[in-house]
This record gives C-alpha cells, structure tokens and sequence, in this order.
C-alpha cells in the first residue's frame, strides 16, 4: 500500500517499485502472449501435415499402372505452404508378393519446422492397388458410391464405412468432425471388413 503525505505526496522509491511491478507485469503478459502464438501456430501446422497427406495420397489414385508408384521412390516433391508453415515431402515405396503385382505400400515422410526451431516427421503411409478391376469392385461389387477414403477432418456417424490403407473399415462408434483417429486392424473404434478387392464385402450393402 502506497504512503502518501500530505505534502510530499508518493515517495520517489515507492513510483519507481510500481513501475518495476507495472513492467514485470507487461513482460509476463507479451511472454504468453507470444508463448499463446507459437501453440497455436503447432496447432494449426499438424491439422496442415495431416490434410496435406490425404490430398498427396488422393493425387496418387489417378496414376494408371504401378510402375508409376514404383518412381515415386527416393522422390523429394517441392516445398508446400499451404499457411505458415513449409512443409519438406518424400516418397517411399514397397511391395510385398503376398500383397499381389498391383499392391503397393507407398509411405509419404513430411517434415517441417515447429514454432521453436525444431524438426518434426509425420510419416502416412497406406497401400494403393491399381489393378484394373478395383474400380469395378468398388461400384459394381460394393453396389455404392457413398464409400470414401478416410478423412480425420470429417464426422462419422456409428456404423460409417471407409477405406484405409486398401482395407474397407466400419466405425463403432460416433466420431464428431476432427475427432476421427486413423483406422487400424485390431483398433476397437474401427472393424476391419478385410482388403477392398474382397468381392464378398457387396453383401454388406
């Protein structure tokens, strides 16, 4: 509490420790700020990674045979910003026999920059198949054309079908928009019906 006399007023020591108070204040106040800034730049950087790994392995679909895929190894596309941030791509590609000739794993590694100066690595990776009837298995055979590739962005209601990773997967639960986590085999959100190429599956439609 501030002394004041009647006739001196407040003393020169008592001015000079509140404008000590009054600049720590501001300080702690710009620092969150600031701090308030970079969180929300992270934030907003994840959502970026994630979406733009859909759209690159939706980009993917339009290629006609694998030998395109199979040149996507080792690949550094350019730098994407779609905000703040830039976003460094790389494509990796597998196969496996078991899988079949048109079955490919395709892994795409992002990487960028958080708002402290340090590398971050999101890596997508899911198998596409080009074989030339999976088109007809999914209209034909599927009998629908409501079936999509997952995307975490969207809301999904119990019992919503999606593809992942060439696998037709059935939520069981309600997800709202942005809550979705990626399906997996054996993940207790989401049922695994098997490979897309599966012609048995028309009979859940």
């Amino acid at each position: 509490m501030f002394k004041k006399t009647a006739q001196n007023g407040f003393l020169l020591v008592e001015i000079l420790v509140s404008l000590l108070i009054i600049s720590l204040t501001a300080v702690n106040i710009t620092g969150l700020q600031k701090l308030i800034v970079e969180q929300n730049r992270d934030n907003v950087a994840h959502t970026e990674v994630i979406a733009l790994a859909n759209q690159k392995m939706n980009e993917l679909l339009s290629y006609d045979n694998v030998a395109r895929l199979d040149a996507l190894v080792g690949v550094n596309l350019p730098t994407e910003e779609p905000g703040l941030t830039t976003f460094n791509l790389e494509w990796a590609v597998s196969s496996d026999l078991a899988d079949g000739a048109s079955i490919r794993t395709v892994t795409l590694q992002i990487k960028w920059d958080d708002s402290k100066g340090d590398e971050q690595t999101y890596l997508y990776s899911e198998k596409i198949n080009l074989a030339q009837s999976r088109a007809i298995i999914l209209e034909s055979e599927l009998q629908t054309n409501d079936v999509f590739y997952f995307n975490p962005k969207l809301e999904y209601k119990q019992n919503a079908f999606v593809i992942y990773n060439s696998e037709l997967f059935e939520s069981q639960k309600h997800f709202s928009a942005g809550s979705a986590t990626p399906p997996e085999t054996g993940s207790g959100d989401w049922e695994s019906h098997g490979l897309i190429t599966n012609s048995d599956l028309a009979a859940l439609f």
